[in-house]
């Protein structure tokens, strides 16, 4: 799963040992086992933070590191999605070698590798595995497994381009139209680029607008409530309130309230004294009730402007869904994928249709 490489000019040191213990928590057995492969039996008893000391203050080989490093549990990841529609006359066969000209421009310089396929429906679906270097817990070189997706879809007078929301994708996207529109000048064909984009929306209300009729466009479904919110500046694109702020801490206070109240976010007069300070709504996470569905009576969604190449690109995803059984509704869960998938498809046609509606592009 992960790869690490030694790096000569550095050895790990206690620090960034104990640091990497205390962020991913390792439990006391997985400690002893570890702790035994090197002949070393501890007490179970031992306090679990004198265990992570002790392990810091051990002189560890790079194998040794490696093992210890293991020890952390990957969690799955609930992924978010993003979509945009390409406007042209090119043919599914244009679109594919285009993707075919992205692999050989990018396979060996990014070091990706490339698995494609073509659904009965005719779209072509790329999975991209790669290697990134996470520092996050610890400064040991450490190479992690990742892996991305781009779907390619045929709809009437284009493609909608459908991909993994996440730090690769966005370039592995802008080469496919680069090459694609590059095709096409030959034949002085066009290709008109129509994405969901925080900078076609030039006003704060017209932000808040288009994220109320998109938590209110999931057909079938009916706004429940707006559990999770977070606010921008429209004076400030690059700054979001920080966590610590008086005003943070004000907005979490009457986020409580609204919560305690019954009377849901939306309608908070918290939130409307935001609104009418010149913030707008960034990132929500919010709750829609079919009253038919019983399998799937409920549909917990987040979604929010997140910044990729450069641009604040609009990304969304389904954190769950809840059943209905005797009139009462169950525990949140994850949704199968077939669900998933028809889920992912109303938030992308709630999306389009609300950006239609509000922007200001």
């Amino acid at each position: 799963m992960r790869g690490y490489t030694p790096n000569p000019a550095y050895h790990p040191d206690d620090k960034d040992i104990l640091d990497f213990l205390h962020s991913s928590k390792p439990n006391a057995k997985d400690l002893q086992r570890f702790l035994a492969g090197t002949g070393i039996y501890l007490s179970p008893i031992q306090p679990i933070n004198d265990q992570y000391e002790y392990i810091a203050r051990l002189p560890l080989n790079w194998s040794r590191c490696e093992t210890l490093l293991n020890l952390e549990k990957l969690r799955p990841k609930s992924e978010s999605e993003s979509d945009g529609f390409y406007e042209t006359d090119a043919t599914i066969e244009e679109a594919e070698a285009a993707l075919q000209k992205v692999i050989e421009h990018r396979s060996t310089k990014e070091k990706e590798e490339y698995s494609i396929k073509r659904n009965n429906d005719g779209s072509i679906v790329a999975i991209v595995k790669y290697q990134d270097i996470n520092y996050g817990r610890t400064r040991v070189f450490q190479k992690v497994d990742l892996e991305t997706k781009l779907e390619i879809k045929p709809l009437n007078g284009g493609f909608q381009v459908i991909r993994i929301d996440d730090e690769r994708s966005p370039a592995i996207e802008e080469a496919f139209a680069g090459f694609l529109e590059e095709s096409l000048k030959s034949k002085s064909q066009t290709l008109v680029s129509q994405r969901v984009l925080l900078e076609g929306l030039l006003t704060p209300q017209s932000r808040i607008d288009f994220f109320m009729n998109f938590m209110d466009g999931l057909k079938g479904y009916d706004f429940l409530d707006l559990i999770n919110i977070r606010v921008r500046r429209f004076t400030d694109e690059t700054s979001e309130l920080p966590e610590d702020s008086a005003e943070t801490e004000a907005l979490k206070s009457g986020i409580k309230s609204a919560m305690l109240a019954g009377t849901g976010l939306r309608h908070a007069p918290e939130l409307k004294s935001y609104f009418d300070a010149d913030f707008y709504l960034h990132s929500a996470e919010w709750v829609c009730a079919s009253p038919t569905d019983n399998e799937v009576a409920e549909i917990h969604c987040k979604a929010s402007f997140k910044e990729r190449a450069g641009k604040f690109h609009f990304s969304y995803r389904v954190t769950g869904i809840s059943s209905r059984i005797d009139g009462m509704i169950e525990v949140k869960r994850r949704p199968p994928e077939g669900t998933h998938r028809k889920i992912y498809a109303m938030l992308q046609d709630s999306a389009n249709d609300a950006f239609i509606k509000n922007s200001t592009a």
